[in-house]
């Protein structure tokens, strides 16, 4: 009589080496989406950067150029002129909405503007 099937020691064989890739591929996959969140949230932030910079340029007058002083705009004021076209900005890590601000320092040794996100703005100008 011919037995067809598999035997005990093959199935716990083809289970163990299952368990064995998954143990290799879960960490990677993982890794991989992990990266992926923190580049849309860079390219996110690139955008919101690049509004306050249009922002800047437009009202230039509201702008502090002492060295070193920080003006605040918060992200519901450049969507609501319109430097931000999406309007529901969603931190990819956390799937909670940006709606934070733009602190906009003057730096005198540069003679540049430095654009830096910060999440715990609540008050704006």
């Amino acid at each position: 009589m011919k037995n067809k099937g598999f035997t005990l020691v093959e199935m716990i064989t083809v289970i163990a080496l299952l368990a064995i890739i998954g143990m290799i591929s879960i960490p990677v996959v993982e890794g991989v989406i992990k990266r992926s969140k923190d580049r849309v949230y860079e390219a996110q932030l690139e955008e919101i950067k690049s509004g306050a910079k249009k922002y800047a340029t437009e009202y230039i007058e509201n702008i502090s150029t002492v060295d070193g002083a920080e003006t605040i705009v918060c992200l519901s004021k450049l969507k609501e002129l319109g430097y931000l076209e999406n309007t529901k900005i969603v931190d990819p890590r956390t799937d909670l909405a940006m709606d934070g601000g733009i602190k906009i320092r003057y730096v005198e040794s540069s003679k540049n503007f430095k654009y830096i996100y910060d999440e715990d703005i609540i008050s704006c100008e």
